[in-house]
């Protein structure tokens, strides 16, 4: 189970901060999601997606099925998510059922900006946000805040006893 979604299959999921990919390619292995977008802002980090997971140059295997790899600032997620359809002949903004953010928002300066662009790119009111990151014990509230400014929180758990675990 994925965010209250017994399966992905005909689910749409945007990850925030891919990085280098490696998350969402085993997302995109074992839950095998109807389309993915892996957003990043590091043009370097997108490139090595892209060379790695969508060619069959490298010796990664590619990933299959319908995923893109983007270039955008996480606090300009509509900026980023948004783009021209020659088919539809119009700008299109993306949406997803699912948006994940794993252990990058503490880099973003403005999380109002984060959390404000994954509502908008949320599909409806049925889709969920998954998040997870580390901060001080200082920061947790003024973190907890924000996310409760944007968000109802359905499942709230501390993971910092299996991270131990598994150092």
């Amino acid at each position: 189970m994925v965010g209250g979604f017994k399966s992905l299959r005909n689910k749409s999921l945007i990850e925030v901060g891919c990085g280098r990919g490696g998350c969402l390619k085993y997302i995109v292995r074992e839950y095998a999601p109807k389309s993915t977008i892996g957003v990043d802002i590091s043009q370097e980090n997108i490139n090595f997606c892209n060379e790695t997971f969508m060619t069959t140059t490298h010796q990664a295997k590619p990933i299959q099925g319908d995923v893109r790899f983007v270039l955008g600032d996480s606090q300009k997620l509509t900026e980023a998510l948004t783009h021209f359809s020659e088919t539809e002949d119009r700008r299109i903004t993306e949406t997803a059922d699912v948006v994940m953010n794993v252990e990058s928002s503490h880099c973003y300066p403005d999380l109002d900006a984060f959390f404000s662009g994954v509502s908008e790119a949320l599909k409806d009111e049925n889709s969920v946000f998954l998040y997870t990151d580390f901060r001080y014990i200082t920061e947790y509230g003024k973190v907890q805040q924000a996310v409760r400014r944007h968000f109802e929180v359905i499942k709230e758990e501390d993971l910092t006893r299996n991270v131990f675990r598994s150092l």
